[in-house]
Formats: C-alpha cells, structure tokens, sequence
C-alpha cells in the first residue's frame, strides 16, 4: 500500500524502511501474545502473565510518553479508544461509592484494560498494513490447530480457559469447550483468506478457510460459527459478474458438503438446541438479562458511572462470585446489557458508535472492504458477547482499527484530492 501526498510517499510500504522497525513490530507481537497468555496456556504459573501484563501497560505508557503520533493514517477511532480507557477507570469510582470495593482492586482488575494502549502505539510505530494482517492470520491459523488438536488429546490438554472444574459446562453437543483465547484471530483469518480467495481467484486460500471453519466448529459456540458464515454470505453476495458465480459455485460445494456430513457435524448441536427449545425451565440468558438490566443498581447514578468490575478479593467480588456459581448468573451471557450494568450507558453508546461508524461504506476501498464484515459480525453478536473490555480481544480491535484507519487514507490518495479537501475530510472523520 503506498500512498502519496503532495508527491511524497506516505504509504504503509515505507514502514517497513523505518529504524527499529521489527524490534518495534516485535513489541506488537509480545503485547498479543501476552494479553491472551499465550493462547491460554497453563503449563506455566499463572502469575508470570500477570507480570508480563504490566509489563507491557508499562511499556506502552513509556513508549507514548517519549513518542509523538506521527503517523499519515486519519484518525478515525482514537476518540473511541479514549473513551474505552477512561470510562472504565470511572466507573471503578462506582465500585468503590456503590459497593464499598477499595480502588486499588478496581485497578487491579481492569489494568489489562490498559491494553487499549496498543491502539497508539501501532500508530507511533506506524506498523506495516502488511505484517499487521500476517500477524492477525497467524494468531488465527494457531488458535484454529490448538483447539482442533486439543478435541483430540483430552484430558491431555495445556490450553483452556474453561476445563470442567469451575462449575461451567465443558462438553456440549460431543464438543470440548475449552474456550481459548484468542478467538477474534480465527474468525478474521476465516473471513479474510475467504475474501481473498474470491477477489484474487487463488483457491488455495480456501484451505485456510476449511482449517478456520473447523476451528470456529470445534470452538464450540453456533452463535459465533453462525456470524462468520452470515458475513461470507454477504460478501458473496456483494460481488459482481463473474466473480460471483464462482463464489455461489464454492458456496454450494461447501453447502453439498455440509450437508452430506450433517448428521456427524451438526447432529449434537440441533439435538441441544431442540431440547433447549423444548425445555420447560427458564432461559438462564433471558434470567441474567433481565436481573442486570432491571434489578441490579444500586442507585440511580451507576446508570452512567456502571457498577464497574468486580475483584474476587473484595466483598463484592465474593458478591458476584456467589451470583455466578450459585444462581448461573454473568453478566459476560448477556453482551451489551452486561457492559451496561458493568460501565454504564456511556459505554454502550461507544460501542455501538464504533460499530456503526466502521459499517460505513466511506472508508474502505475494493481491496479492503472485507474489514467491513468484522463490524458486523461484532455488531451481530454484540447483545450476547461483548468483547471490547477483554484483554485478548483488546489487541484484536486496536488493528482493525488501524487497518480501516489505512484503508480510508488510501482511498482519499487514490481520490488525489486537493491537501485542503484532504485536510477537510480528515477534520470530519476525526469528529464522526
């Protein structure tokens, strides 16, 4: 991607020329790592990530200390990424008027919501476009072997985040929900090398997609699988001529597949949901969304400020403890009603102010209009799982971010706009 203004150069391939820059992108790969413990790896003790973490929050910190943003890329979502650092901090003062929880646990808590850094630091580093997808892909094409392996080496297993002895359901529908960390990669590597294989007719990249279908499947959640293939619809159905009937054609070939093998992939899943749909007890989801959205305030004012996160070592921290294993009840079931009893409404807003914004058409360009597809997957899935305050995710969005960042850049230099227009149009992305 090279773009010029004024006829200089300003594009992403320039990055790569730059001084310390893969001591730089290397940074940007511990920090990824580090917010998803390594793919939620338990072979060693649990308080080394915790030190790494605020290693990098301290790093990040020193790094925008020292550093100027001088990157040519529009900034379209820094306000936001603002806003996802500082309402957090906020409603820890809820926690601690509201529910007596010392602020120094509140910190604790949300220090990986610090991750949130990585947005600016990328930007001060002015990241390759290039080496950040390789980088999303690659997380992604791991996580996808990890949790395909695992369903095969149980209970030989180093990677989970859920394993049975928590109280939570492991196996569901003949699948081992080990939920790793960090799924965000997977499904754009899915999405991605789809696009791809389409825009560029390399049908070789539909191996990747097969690898990040069985991984989504063997993730254990439909919601989730359910999202990827809407956005693979949708941009199916986006292309034009030619292009189009090979995708319905590849389309149908997986449909026929699916199919054919439909009792051996799906036959647990349907036989759970009938009997969840047949079931006579009360929807645990409907319960928790109703008790956080209608019951739990415990004064009118944690409406904005949030009853902010809990720390299991403080009295409401052993509060919601007793809620989550005794009545089933998490706010993490109910997506952006949970993020509301936890940050307040301000957050909700920031979140769908994101999404709706990255919807828009008026960023991308022919080549990257797939980054589209991950705001509406997040926007589909939104009101049952809210990711935007976990810390494997975090690092996730800060790219997407850039790269869409990139992508309007890109496309107000193949305008060759005048630099006034250029500096107009700047003005109102920032402010959108």
């Amino acid at each position: 991607m090279i773009l010029t203004l004024n006829g200089e150069n300003i594009g992403s391939a320039e990055m790569t020329t730059g001084k310390y820059q893969n001591l730089k992108f290397a940074f940007v790969v511990f920090a990824t790592l580090v917010s998803s413990h390594l793919f939620a790896f338990h072979g060693v003790n649990g308080r080394i990530f915790d030190v790494l973490e605020i290693v990098v929050v301290v790093a990040c910190i020193g790094i925008l200390i020292v550093s100027k943003d001088r990157s040519p890329a529009v900034s379209i979502f820094g306000t936001n990424v603002k806003l996802f650092l500082i309402i957090p901090l906020i409603s820890a003062l809820g926690a601690a008027a509201f529910h007596g929880q010392e602020l120094h646990w509140s910190v604790s808590v949300i220090r990986t919501n610090f991750f949130w850094l990585i947005y600016f630091v990328v930007r001060v580093f002015n990241i390759d476009t290039k080496r950040i997808v390789y980088l999303i892909a690659t997380i992604g094409v791991i996580w996808c072997i990890i949790t395909i392996v695992q369903q095969f080496t149980y209970p030989m297993i180093l990677f989970y985040n859920r394993d049975g002895e928590d109280g939570q359901e492991l196996l569901r529908g003949n699948i081992y929900r080990f939920m790793i960390d960090p799924h965000y990669f997977g499904v754009f590597m899915t999405i991605y090398f789809y696009c791809e294989s389409l825009r560029k007719q390399k049908f070789v990249y539909m191996l990747f997609v097969l690898l990040g279908l069985a991984g989504l499947y063997y993730f254990g959640t439909r919601q989730v699988a359910a999202a990827v293939m809407g956005c693979m619809a949708i941009f199916t159905l986006s292309l034009k001529g030619r292009t189009q009937i090979m995708a319905l054609g590849v389309a149908l070939a997986l449909s026929c597949f699916a199919y054919a093998f439909s009792d051996v992939l799906f036959g647990s899943f349907v036989e759970l949901t009938n009997d969840q749909l047949n079931s006579n007890e009360d929807d645990i989801r409907n319960i928790a969304a109703d008790f956080f959205l209608f019951d739990y305030w415990p004064h009118w004012m944690t409406v904005f400020t949030g009853n902010g996160m809990e720390n299991h070592n403080s009295h409401y921290g052993m509060e919601m403890l007793r809620m989550n294993q005794e009545l089933g009840l998490y706010r993490s079931d109910v997506g952006l009603i949970g993020a509301f009893n936890l940050f307040g409404i301000f957050y909700v807003i920031n979140i769908l102010w994101v999404n709706i914004k990255g919807i828009s058409s008026r960023y991308y360009t022919g080549e990257t209009k797939y980054l589209r597809l991950f705001f509406v997957y997040s926007l589909v899935l939104v009101w049952i799982s809210e990711h935007y305050s976990y810390a494997a995710a975090i690092p996730f969005f800060c790219f997407l971010f850039y790269l869409v960042e990139w992508s309007y850049t890109q496309k107000i230099m193949i305008r060759t706009i005048e630099p006034a227009e250029y500096e107009h149009e700047t003005r109102v992305a920032e402010l959108a």
